[in-house]
């Protein structure tokens, strides 16, 4: 006779090492244990829900509908289950259907951040803006970290939501897009809207075929692109290439916006500190790394100093 602890045990250490392996982007060999699992236990709901994340990662996104949905049937509350296959039906461009599911998302778990974030970004899709910022909006407020500034439709009302849930003398990191470092992107959205490319798998697929052909022709501008790891994920090449809306910043605005919402500027965090280095070399003082149009300057002539995006921290008065 089974020892059904033992068997419990041995599914849920397997999801354990599946989630480990699905969090370190090693998918297939996620997959691969979520399957076992499933042939031990074929209505094991979380291994259902995740293989579907999978798949939705892979870009077959009707299996993942089709898992997602069939984790569902067997555990109805499962709020992350509705969230991921809102992410699921939006890639295959069925927002109504997206919609629905973030607001089932959200009614099993009201302080669903992401869920909320989700949602408003679709309503942005879908041109319910007034609608969209109050998703924002809560998202903001659940988790400060959640919030997609360079997303919104007013990233600056978004931006002060932030400062009014900050003390003084607090800190805040913040993202946002320079528009100097994207154009490449912007160079890249405008081929896609020639080609008129939609934001389906497989017309992703067929666009990034494109711009590889390109880069591999001696286009330099187009080459760049490669060098986003985003491009390589059909989800987040969605997000890097076919983003509806996308708020790129000049330093000087950056700074205007500090001093109207009352804020310190600290310094960037930089992931390549070469440039930071380069930097230092022409601005020896101390005081330089915290001047704003210094790294102006700086960025006028090194475009790709912030290729992912401005990351600072600042602090409010």
């Amino acid at each position: 006779m089974v020892d059904t602890r033992q068997q419990t045990l041995s599914i849920q250490q397997a999801l354990d090492l599946a989630v480990e392996h699905h969090s370190a982007g090693r998918l297939r060999e996620a997959e691969g244990i979520y399957q076992q699992i499933l042939k031990a236990d074929p209505k094991q709901p979380v291994a259902l829900h995740l293989l579907g994340v999978i798949a939705h990662q892979m870009g077959t996104n009707d299996i993942a509908v089709d898992l997602i949905t069939k984790a569902l049937a067997i555990k109805p509350d499962y709020a992350e289950a509705y969230n991921n296959l809102g992410y699921a039906f939006n890639a295959q461009g069925k927002l109504d259907e997206a919609v629905s599911n973030y607001h089932k998302a959200l009614a099993i778990n009201p302080d669903y951040a992401e869920a909320h974030n989700n949602l408003g970004n679709i309503l942005q899709d879908l041109g319910r803006r007034d609608e969209a910022f109050k998703c924002h909006r809560r998202a903001i407020v659940i988790d400060p970290e959640n919030g997609v500034l360079h997303h919104l439709s007013d990233p600056l009302a978004g931006w002060r939501i932030l400062v009014d849930l900050l003390k003084p003398g607090g800190l805040m990191k913040i993202g946002l897009y320079s528009e100097a470092a994207r154009q490449v992107i912007i160079r890249g959205r405008a081929l896609i809207a020639e080609r008129g490319y939609a934001a389906s798998p497989d017309e992703i697929r067929a666009c990034r075929q494109d711009l590889i052909v390109k880069a591999d022709g001696g286009d330099s501008e187009i080459a760049a692109i490669l060098n986003f790891r985003d491009f390589f994920s059909l989800s987040e090449c969605r997000d890097l290439l076919f983003h509806v809306q996308e708020h790129r910043f000049t330093l000087p605005q950056i700074e205007g916006y500090l001093k109207s919402l009352n804020l310190e500027f600290l310094g960037f965090e930089m992931g390549d500190q070469r440039s930071n280095r380069e930097f230092r070399k022409l601005h020896p003082q101390k005081s330089a790394v915290t001047s704003l149009s210094h790294w102006h300057k700086f960025e006028l002539d090194n475009s790709d100093t912030f290729l992912g995006m401005y990351q600072f921290w600042c602090k409010k008065i």
